[in-house]
């Protein structure tokens, strides 16, 4: 038990959270059970004082249990007579408020109340011969988010890999430890972080698992030893899923879920769900619709720093363009405080589901990329290259970054155009280097078309002349004679350069680290 001023409340994690409002809720219970009406008034104190405005908690147990308790209590402590007459006296109008019988279940909202800078403080006159009542002011007001509010669970990257056969032998298959997925860590004893991507590298022994396997396949995987595939041929319309969640350090949390969303037309394996619940004791249990669609809720005991891993397979059914398929979420919050929340974006396809960009100015007022002008950055690009900062290296980084872009053209403006309904300028341009071909595999030739607001001051592209661009793919839509064509953002994140002066250097050496090696991806 613990106090706050005259009030008891039992707690173990944060104060005021659903687990400490359920906890204090059954001692409520007990106090009125015992007829310790003096303890429970402090108790019952305490708990109206954690309802939000709408008199509710903070989840749906808590709340159960917290209202059963204080009605409760409001029948021990009912009080036939009621007369009493509340007078705010630092209210600009004026104003009181009779409480009689008939009022007694009836809440009164008194809107504007002055808040002011400074002090704040809120007197009321009681007036009256017999009665009770409570009184509670909500101030409501938006603020930039802390780091570890945002998002205060470690989620990992969302890995989407293939699914390979596992061995035919199950024995063979547990002395390679490999997963349901088919991927194996080598049953040999080695340092694996004495690997680099240039030393010899052991692998299992392949001729005990089939005749026709590979001896050379390296496979990284997201946690542990690094692993290898049982089979070279990857099972068709399947998908390995793996990724861990965890606490921040120094954090801990109660019960905590994780609500795996699914895209369309995916489903799960429930015999991997069951294998999760054996192999994780931390996992208490899993729900899943009966066909398998929609999402996965996974129940945790508790979320400390500790890792908890997840890794099973999903059955894409999916006939339709894959670029057109929206990526899903893995949503994360702590079911005795909601508000203690997290969620990161995957996808199986080709929209592989990274969170929107969002730039904030000094004022910490925030917009998503999507809808914000791209800027220029040519002055940048000089500058790093006056300080000998290597800026065709940001470039490749940039260009390999699928947060940030997944293709990157030279490309002549053939055409420039304005959309005056969508108020959006257009240039059609043709490839004339693919330096990145993207998921749609731009080659030399091709016609790509760019749009941006017409309110932007840049680009301010030119016809004739050429570009580099550095961005994401496009999304499908109609011309007016009805074709599919792909409209290019070239907003947000997008980057284009023009290839001038020494920044005409800089892409050339740009375009020779990406021709010989492209992006590696360890």
């Amino acid at each position: 038990m613990k106090s706050y001023g005259s009030n008891y409340y039992w707690t173990k994690y944060s104060y005021g959270g659903a687990y400490s409002v359920e906890t204090t809720a059954y001692a409520l219970l007990a106090m009125l059970q015992f007829d310790e009406m003096g303890t429970a008034t402090n108790i019952a104190r305490w708990m109206t004082s954690r309802q939000t405005a709408r008199g509710v908690f903070k989840s749906t147990q808590d709340t159960v249990v917290g209202l059963q308790a204080l009605s409760e209590y409001s029948i021990r402590k009912y009080t036939p007579v009621e007369d009493l007459v509340v007078i705010p006296l630092n209210y600009r109008e004026n104003y009181n408020y009779p409480v009689k019988n008939e009022k007694f279940q009836k809440l009164q909202l008194i809107d504007k109340l002055p808040v002011e800078k400074g002090d704040s403080t809120f007197k009321f006159l009681v007036t009256g011969t017999s009665g009770s009542g409570r009184m509670r002011i909500e101030l409501r007001y938006n603020r930039p988010a802390k780091d570890d509010e945002m998002c205060p669970f470690d989620i990992s990257n969302i890995d989407v890999d293939d699914v390979y056969k596992l061995p035919n032998d199950i024995n063979i298959a547990r002395l390679g430890n490999c997963d349901v997925c088919g991927r194996c860590a080598d049953p040999t004893i080695i340092d694996y972080d004495l690997l680099t991507t240039e030393a010899p590298v052991t692998v299992i022994d392949y001729d005990l698992l089939t005749t026709d396997a590979p001896v050379d396949v390296n496979i990284s995987s997201s946690f542990g030893r690094k692993k290898r595939q049982a089979q070279n041929d990857p099972v068709k319309n399947m998908k390995c899923i793996r990724f861990s969640v965890s606490a921040l350090p120094d954090n801990e949390h109660g019960m905590s879920m994780i609500y795996f969303h699914l895209e369309t037309d995916v489903t799960v394996l429930k015999e991997d769900m069951e294998k999760i619940i054996k192999e994780n004791k931390n996992v208490d249990d899993f729900e899943m619709p009966t066909n398998g669609n929609g999402l996965v809720v996974f129940y945790l005991d508790t979320l400390t720093s500790h890792r908890n891993d997840f890794v099973f397979r999903l059955k894409d059914n999916f006939k339709g363009d894959k670029l057109s398929r929206q990526p899903a979420s893995v949503d994360v919050f702590d079911y005795y405080d909601p508000d203690k929340y997290c969620r990161k974006m995957y996808g199986t396809g080709p929209n592989k589901g990274a969170a929107v960009d969002y730039k904030c100015n000094s004022n910490k007022l925030c917009k998503c990329l999507t809808s914000s002008c791209s800027v220029s950055v040519d002055a940048e690009i000089l500058k790093m290259l006056k300080r000998r900062q290597k800026p065709a290296v940001k470039l490749i980084q940039y260009t390999c970054n699928p947060d940030k872009a997944n293709f990157a053209d030279i490309v002549k403006v053939k055409e420039l155009l304005d959309d005056p309904d969508s108020k959006n300028k257009m240039a059609i341009t043709e490839v004339t280097t693919s330096i990145h071909p993207g998921l749609r595999d731009h080659v030399q030739g091709d016609n790509l078309t760019f749009f941006w607001k017409s309110s932007c001051d840049f680009p301010k592209l030119q016809k004739d002349k050429q570009y580099l661009i550095i961005g994401k793919d496009g999304f499908r839509t109609q011309d007016a004679n009805g074709n599919d064509t792909y409209l290019y953002s070239a907003m947000g994140s997008t980057l284009l350069i023009e290839p001038k002066g020494r920044i005409k250097s800089i892409i050339k050496v740009y375009k020779e680290w990406m021709k010989e090696k492209g992006c590696v991806h360890k």
